[in-house]
């Protein structure tokens, strides 16, 4: 009996060329036009990309770089002014709260000068009055506070007062006879526009200010 004969069936995946693992069909590298290879650039930045980038940068720096210096040399400022108006009001209270004298001292041996520092202390000496400008507060029996030399290159001067502020227990800012006085510190900002600088000014009341103010 004729037996009909059935010829063999080749499986589609015998006709698909073997491919590594992840490869991509519909992808087509950069094409070497010259060479005809297939080609794929490297990630990253190109040498002429970095350097656009640095001259970027360095131009940005230039502008910002004053004015970050300008902006600290402001805040320093007024931290230093800020310094100031707090000893002179704690002097001012603890006078007040204790019933005694308390001062406000420069640390420098130069009159006029307070850019070295000051002590808030309560003043050893409880009379009203005073009979030498030496003993003007000379001696101090309890510390209260301590400030360091400025920094930045600022200055703090003041010609009304050249040694000390001295609190009475009323909370007024008086010379040794005890009569009230008024007077001005001149915080003066350095390598800055002279309208840069602060004014702390103490009223025959006690009481604290601050302006801007042009030093010359």
């Amino acid at each position: 009996m004729y037996q009909r004969r059935h010829r063999p069936t080749s499986h589609p995946a015998m006709h698909t060329a073997h491919r590594p693992a992840g490869a991509c069909n519909t992808c087509i590298d950069t094409l070497d036009i010259q060479g005809g290879n297939m080609r794929s650039r490297a990630p990253g930045f190109t040498l002429i990309e970095l350097l656009i980038a640095m001259v970027i940068a360095a131009i940005l720096l230039t502008i910002g770089l004053p004015s970050f210096t300008d902006l600290l040399a402001r805040n320093r400022l007024t931290t230093q002014a800020n310094d100031l108006i707090s000893a002179l009001n704690t002097a001012r209270s603890e006078a007040v709260r204790q019933g005694a004298p308390v001062c406000v001292k420069r640390v420098s041996a130069t009159a006029n000068n307070w850019s070295d520092g000051w002590r808030v202390f309560v003043d050893s000496s409880t009379a009203r009055t005073i009979s030498a400008a030496a003993d003007f507060c000379k001696t101090e029996s309890t510390l209260l506070q301590v400030h360091d030399a400025l920094a930045g290159g600022n200055t703090l001067t003041s010609s009304d007062f050249p040694l000390a502020v001295r609190y009475n227990a009323l909370g007024v800012a008086v010379n040794a006879s005890d009569v009230g006085i008024s007077g001005n510190f001149n915080l003066c900002r350095q390598g800055g526009a002279n309208d840069q600088s602060r004014q702390i000014s103490i009223n025959v009341s006690g009481s604290v200010s601050v302006k801007n103010h042009t030093c010359t």
